[in-house]
């Protein structure tokens, strides 16, 4: 397949433009067909590949389904999140997604919302009022020590700080090596002495909360899970497999919600209405869980339609093959963008308009044209624990906070999209 969009740079082509301003990048290539060829980069790990953005949800679809011919090859995240559940591919994968699952089961369903309840009354009990706060730090925070709590124990709280620190600065070097060339891990350049260093720190401390519990494999969480199935502290490959498990979902865990959470209030701070019809229902019921809050679940939904925190994901071709009419060799990256898909008039009629009630009646666009957790096989592990969050900390900061906006969040595409600019909030 030749290259669909003309007058980029030779080899690079469109990654030099998708690395500096991806959304733009992606909806101008976006008009040039349902599969465009956005360039050739390198990886030392990788090797050479071939990038493309997909954006027809049938294709979209067989891209995700079919994992025989398509698969994820996040190796270039590997410095930081290892061979975890986000990362591995093929049989790897499988194994540790059926090792992991019994976490994640309804049955933990209770603890989850007990632990989310403890942390949010008592992060919401020190926020002053009135009085302002950055809303996204605010809540990022909230969400570390909601996954600290829920997964890890609550002993792993006290280290919250640190994996702050250590995940915000390992990330930032990390959305660097995504869309361009970089080199070998090895060399001892600037950018990978940097990242080696953040990467340490997050270990120290992952090292210091997968210590503590050891001993206490009984507890039913994730972490007790990891440790039943590798419990040998001396073993570099089970102790690198906890680690690499554990800094999964202390990434994946917290900072997508945040995003989330944000998000949508910022949304019903800009729609009054929504809001009002949201307090309506908070007055109604003493839930908190989404089946008692339809209508603030589906604010969430909406939020995430428009602002999904993994905004773009990608799979890699294990074969030569064909995607529809298109050719595919071995190693070619086909990206997809939720961020593309979710704001496509044909599938959702004013695509810009926050409407939650699109999700109070069966959809009517293609399933795969909305994909705020993946799609497919390989569709996020923790949904359900990230629908359940959600509504427990926003029916209770409802209920207790209102808050205003006090500048406008702006969208920054990295490996979530995460509000930056002005996320100050006024509370009362």
């Amino acid at each position: 397949m030749k290259p669909a969009w003309a007058g980029g740079l030779p080899v690079l082509d469109r990654l030099p433009q998708v690395a500096r301003q991806p959304l733009q990048t992606f909806a101008r290539a976006a008009q040039r067909g349902a599969l465009v060829n956005l360039g050739t980069t390198w990886d030392p790990v990788v090797g050479t590949s071939r990038v493309h953005l997909l954006s027809d949800p049938e294709r979209i679809e067989r891209l995700l389904l079919d994992t025989e011919r398509f698969d994820k090859d996040y190796r270039v995240l590997s410095p930081l999140m290892g061979d975890g559940l986000f990362t591995a591919a093929g049989p790897t994968w499988r194994g540790q997604r059926r090792q992991l699952q019994p976490a994640f089961l309804r049955s933990a369903h209770g603890g989850f919302v007990q632990a989310m309840r403890t942390t949010t009354d008592q992060r919401l009990g020190s926020w002053s009022r009135p009085g302002s706060l950055d809303l996204a730090a605010a809540l990022s925070s909230l969400t570390l020590d909601i996954v600290l709590r829920a997964l890890f124990g609550s002993e792993a709280t006290r280290f919250e700080v640190e994996v702050y620190e250590g995940l915000r600065a390992s990330v930032r070097l990390i959305d660097e090596r995504i869309w361009l060339p970089s080199l070998p891990e090895s060399w001892p350049t600037p950018a990978n002495r940097a990242l080696r260093k953040a990467v340490g720190r997050l270990d120290a401390v992952v090292a210091a909360i997968v210590d503590q519990r050891r001993g206490q494999l009984d507890r039913p969480d994730l972490l007790g899970l990891l440790l039943a199935e590798h419990p040998d502290a001396a073993d570099p490959v089970q102790a690198r497999s906890v680690r690499d498990q554990v800094v999964t979902f202390l990434l994946a865990g917290h900072e997508t919600t945040a995003s989330a959470l944000t998000w949508t209030l910022y949304l019903l701070d800009r729609n009054p209405a929504c809001a009002a019809r949201v307090q309506d229902e908070l007055a109604g019921t003493a839930g908190d869980l989404p089946e008692d809050l339809p209508y603030l679940t589906a604010c969430f939904k909406e939020a995430t339609r428009l602002y999904p925190p993994v905004w773009a994901f990608a799979r890699s071709a294990r074969v030569t093959c064909a995607l529809g009419p298109w050719s595919l060799r071995s190693g070619d990256v086909v990206f997809v963008s939720p961020w593309l898909l979710h704001r496509d008039p044909q599938h959702y009629p004013d695509p810009l308009a926050f409407r939650p009630e699109r999700h109070l009646a069966p959809p009517t666009w293609h399933p795969f044209a909305s994909l705020p957790f993946g799609g497919g096989p390989r569709t996020c592990i923790g949904a359900r624990f990230a629908l359940l969050e959600a509504s427990v900390v926003l029916s209770r900061l409802l209920r207790s906070t209102r808050l205003r906006f006090l500048g406008e969040p702006v969208a920054s595409p990295q490996l979530t999209l995460y509000p930056r600019g002005d996320t100050r909030v006024a509370l009362s």
